[in-house]
């Protein structure tokens, strides 16, 4: 039995005697004035608590109600610790040693500030266990976030490997939709119709989303959850505020090949940020300073070909991009020409993905441009629109100088009829938009678009110098565009682009310019041979005819010629039946530079 001055340790006689009286405990290791201290301070950690702690807290499917239950709980156990000794009933039993309620209070209270310590120091994780309470914690942050939470929530959400977790686990629905093409592919081997196929895409087999079911319904949390990711001002806040976050967590999924069909929409939507925000860090390194002489955002993300994956630029246009300024069009030129460069280096000229989408936002700035033009006056973005046409011929002339003769021979057209799903053709396309676009009122040299058509149309065809014979591809496929829109000129159909072609090349000269055979002599051909059927448009609807020639240039129906006046007064006359212009086939042998 215990003597005065010795009782059981912790009120349990088999731990031994302590020298500890629990009728009157002294010293006090936990006190009911410490509790109270606690307390206060769990209400200023609540009022100070920021919604990506609550989110943190909930990821792991606890509330900061807990917490301050706790603290409470922890309170009551020093009360109870202070009152006990004075309690006969539990005298002599664990239950009226003041010690252990001492200890209890401390440990509840100190496990309550261990959660609060940890989650304002580490982020939240995404695994398998908590993908669902992370997912509804995330949605209900990003409903009433403002922009320091949705950087806070970047923060979280891009880091570790929390995306490649997601990315993961939404996978499932690809593995799901494999299984079942696998089996419709059995089904049909099986039936000998094996080289048939099938169409659409085949359901989730009833056993097999049984079977799955747990990992199909934290595929949908994983998959809703990256959806959501794509959020407008979530993805403003990561492009301005958070883009080599971005960067840190995306890079590794494309060059491991982890791909989600959900992730991809986020992507996109950052790509999309990163054009429109003049603040983002493609902004930045799109100058002459600072983060513009490294361009690291911009290589790793436009110009990394593993990023194809994802598409970066994939349905800007179809999500439409209003009215053009000029950051915008600047930023578009730069993360295309590193997109069409990486492509053309990696995958060459059949694989064009990137090439395809560039050229389909470039024809939607071109529609916009065509808009103002025509309004008589001249966008503002034009320069930079210039720029980056003239840069895409470039990189498209230094890719095909590079590519092996096979490669090379086989870009060439044989059929202006047959359609065509190359980048050399896309890039064509995008030159004939660009001039398309300021055609139909455009006054020659006193437009503001002057030096817009004389660089585009010079970037591919040079008139001076010792240039090469025939045509290389992309002049073939740029001159089959150019002189079939002005076929349709001469039928009397929109747009003019006769009033570009006929300002820019100028009166058929004798002395001209261009080295005969070479590719701009050959379009010059190819310009009058069509131009030669003016007298034929005229005789149907004269108007038309004023309607297709630049300010400074007449037609004279009389003598069947066009007269060129220079700035300075000089005339130049170009009678078209006179012309000794064989009929140009730009698909014949003999105008094409092949490579033995």
């Amino acid at each position: 039995m215990a003597t005065p001055e010795l009782s059981a340790c912790f009120g349990i006689e088999l731990l031994g005697l302590c020298k500890y009286d629990p009728q009157a405990p002294s010293p006090s290791y936990f006190t009911i004035g410490d509790a109270v201290a606690a307390l206060a301070f769990t209400f200023a950690v609540q009022q100070l608590l920021k919604p990506i702690y609550q989110f943190r807290l909930r990821a792991i499917g606890l509330r900061f109600s807990y917490v301050v239950y706790a603290v409470f709980i922890g309170a009551l156990c020093t009360v109870i610790a202070a009152v006990v000794p004075n309690v006969a009933v539990v005298r002599g039993t664990a239950l009226g040693h003041p010690l252990n309620w001492e200890i209890a209070g401390g440990l509840i209270i100190g496990i309550a500030y261990a959660i609060v310590a940890t989650i304002s120091l580490r982020p939240a994780v995404v695994t398998e266990r908590n993908v669902g309470k992370f997912v509804r914690a995330g949605a209900e942050l990003l409903s009433e976030a403002t922009d320091d939470d949705r950087l806070s929530f970047a923060k979280d959400v891009l880091s570790g490997q929390n995306i490649e977790a997601l990315a993961d686990i939404a996978a499932e629905f690809q593995r799901a939709e494999s299984h079942s093409i696998n089996i419709e592919f059995e089904k049909l081997r099986e039936q000998g119709r094996e080289n048939e196929g099938f169409q659409g895409r085949p359901q989730i087999s009833a056993f097999y989303a049984f079977a799955r079911r747990h990992e199909l319904q934290l595929a949908s949390h994983a998959w809703h959850f990256l959806q959501l990711l794509s959020d407008r001002d979530f993805c403003r806040v990561v492009v301005t505020r958070h883009s080599w976050g971005f960067l840190r967590s995306i890079l590794p999924l494309s060059e491991n090949n982890i791909y989600a069909d959900a992730l991809q929409a986020f992507v996109q939507a950052v790509a999309w940020q990163s054009l429109i925000q003049d603040d983002g860090m493609l902004a930045k390194e799109d100058s002459f300073e600072g983060f513009g002489r490294i361009r690291g955002f911009a290589d790793k993300f436009f110009g990394n070909h593993k990023m194809r994956i994802f598409e970066p630029l994939n349905g800007i246009a179809s999500i439409g991009t209003g009215v053009p300024n000029e950051g915008f069009v600047s930023r578009l030129k730069l993360a295309s020409e590193l997109m069409v460069k990486a492509e053309l280096e990696h995958r060459g000229f059949w694989d064009n993905r990137s090439t395809f989408t560039v050229v389909n936002i470039y024809k939607h700035v071109c529609h916009r441009a065509r808009y103002e033009c025509t309004e008589n006056k001249g966008p503002a973005y034009l320069s930079d629109l210039r720029r980056g046409i003239v840069d895409l011929t470039k990189v498209m002339s230094n890719a095909l100088e590079k590519c092996d003769p096979r490669s090379y021979n086989l870009l060439f057209a044989e059929d202006v009829e047959t359609y065509r799903n190359d980048s050399v053709d896309n890039i064509a396309e995008l030159v004939s938009e660009g001039l398309i676009c300021v055609s139909n009122r455009f006054d020659g040299i006193d437009d503001p678009a002057w030096t817009f058509a004389l660089d585009v149309l010079g970037s591919v065809f040079e008139r001076f110098g010792d240039t090469p014979i025939g045509f290389s591809p992309l002049q073939q496929a740029v001159a089959i565009r150019l002189v079939e829109k002005l076929k349709r000129n001469m039928d009397g159909y929109y747009p003019t682009l006769s009033r570009v072609l006929l300002a820019v090349i100028g009166p058929y000269e004798t002395n001209a310019p261009e080295r005969p055979g070479s590719a701009a002599a050959i379009l010059k051909d190819a310009v009058y041979c069509q131009l030669k059927r003016l007298p034929e448009l005229y005789e149907k609807d004269p108007v038309k005819v004023s309607e297709r020639l630049p300010p400074n240039v007449v037609y004279d129906h009389t003598s069947r010629s066009l007269t060129h006046t220079y700035t300075g007064g000089t005339q130049v006359k170009t009678a078209l039946e006179s012309l000794l212009i064989e009929e140009v086939n730009l698909i014949d042998e003999k105008y094409l530079r092949r490579r033995a």
